[in-house]
């Protein structure tokens, strides 16, 4: 096991209510301070970056002159609603929009959403639903954008995927007019949180808690310490589908079928999980019934050897009326959040690049599966839909 992966392991162990020790950083310093201090060639080149756009969210890229319809992601970081977004999680977002195509960059805009952490005062969902939702509104309905890409990984994945739901739930309860909502035109969910707590049962032989706790970040006991749940889930069902997707029972398409990101034709919907992660059941099991992708019925995972076969470890397909479009990647001997954690090293490698003009630069085309499978797919994704 490498000791980054001992490391991150350490961080996820930590007991919910003791995590803030660890949030020795605000996410306006990391963003301001650590990033502009490591990669002061490529921030400064970003427009409006680390400028605040509301309470709760910073620019990471404002283009200038964009257009209402031009694109912008709302990154969504992990860290189980406890743990504050790292360094890690700024490099590798950085690295995927440096390596877009310049046609693709120059309408993108990048926006972080700094939502409160489940460690202080009990303040967990709905509370970073309702965050997000103040910064949503003012893009869309206040302002008029309707291009807004979701992008979250883990408990960032679980709060895209839960945003979805609570739109949703605003339009049936008359908070928010058909007329006025804006759901995501598309989504990039990396190693997706859908089930907050898992039950017994899923820690056994041949289920994912059971087979990877010993290689993944996260393990299964991590997720079940006592007095969790009450952090997390501060006024909200655990059940319900805006807090934890999988919980609901029995799984039914029809929860999702109501919600145009899920059946709108030009929707493009991005997942990407590792072969040993512990979350991997569970997300293939959201995607079957959510998105319509037959891998978790067909296929038996962990045996790879690490060796990418398309017919097990990738689902892809086009948008039809009724069906959005759907890319899903499995990476062979992959673990918990790997684009975020294990990649970001590809930042460094960008600059130094920048700094000798003349010599080689770091291209897509370059970049080898076994170090960046997940960078590739996901720039090769942008690119393609924008």
């Amino acid at each position: 096991m490498s000791l980054k992966l001992t490391i991150y392991r350490s961080a996820t162990d930590i007991s919910p209510p003791d995590t803030k020790i660890l949030a020795l950083m605000s996410n306006d310093f990391i963003i301001n301070t650590v990033m502009n201090f490591h990669y002061k060639r490529i921030v400064s080149e970003l427009p409006s970056f680390g400028k605040k756009y509301d309470e709760k969210s910073y620019w990471l890229v404002k283009q200038p002159n964009r257009k209402s319809s031009d694109p912008i992601i709302i990154y969504l970081h992990g860290g189980g609603y406890f743990l504050q977004s790292q360094p890690e999680q700024f490099e590798s977002t950085l690295s995927m929009y440096k390596l877009l195509k310049p046609e693709t960059q120059k309408k993108l805009s990048i926006l972080f959403l700094d939502y409160s952490l489940a460690c202080y005062d009990y303040c967990g969902l709905p509370t970073q639903l309702n965050e997000l939702h103040r910064t949503y509104h003012k893009l869309t309905v206040q302002e008029g954008n309707s291009n807004i890409i979701l992008m979250g990984d883990s408990a960032g994945g679980n709060l895209s995927i839960g945003y979805t739901q609570y739109l949703k739930t605003l339009i049936k309860e008359k908070r928010l007019s058909e007329a006025q909502a804006v759901f995501p035109s598309n989504m990039i969910l990396v190693s997706p949180w859908c089930k907050i707590e898992p039950t017994p049962d899923q820690f056994q032989p041949g289920r994912s808690y059971y087979d990877n706790n010993d290689y993944d970040m996260i393990r299964y006991r991590s997720l079940m310490v006592e007095g969790g749940k009450k952090y997390l889930i501060s006024s909200q069902n655990i059940d319900a589908l805006t807090a934890s997707p999988n919980s609901k029972l029995p799984h039914s398409p029809k929860d999702w079928g109501d919600v145009p990101t899920y059946t709108r034709e030009k929707s493009n919907i991005f997942v990407i999980l590792g072969e040993d992660e512990v979350f991997r059941d569970d997300i293939l099991i959201w995607a079957e019934y959510a998105l319509g992708c037959p891998l978790y019925s067909e296929n038996k995972y962990g045996n790879s050897g690490g060796v990418y076969d398309p017919k097990i470890h990738e689902f892809v397909r086009k948008g039809s009326p009724g069906k959005c479009a759907v890319q899903l990647y499995v990476e062979p001997l992959g673990v918990h959040d790997s684009f975020f954690f294990f990649e970001n090293h590809l930042l460094k490698k960008i600059q130094s690049a920048e700094g000798n003009p003349s010599g080689p630069q770091v291209r897509l085309s370059q970049l080898k599966d076994s170090e960046f499978f997940a960078t590739k797919r996901i720039v090769k994704f942008l690119d393609a839909i924008l």
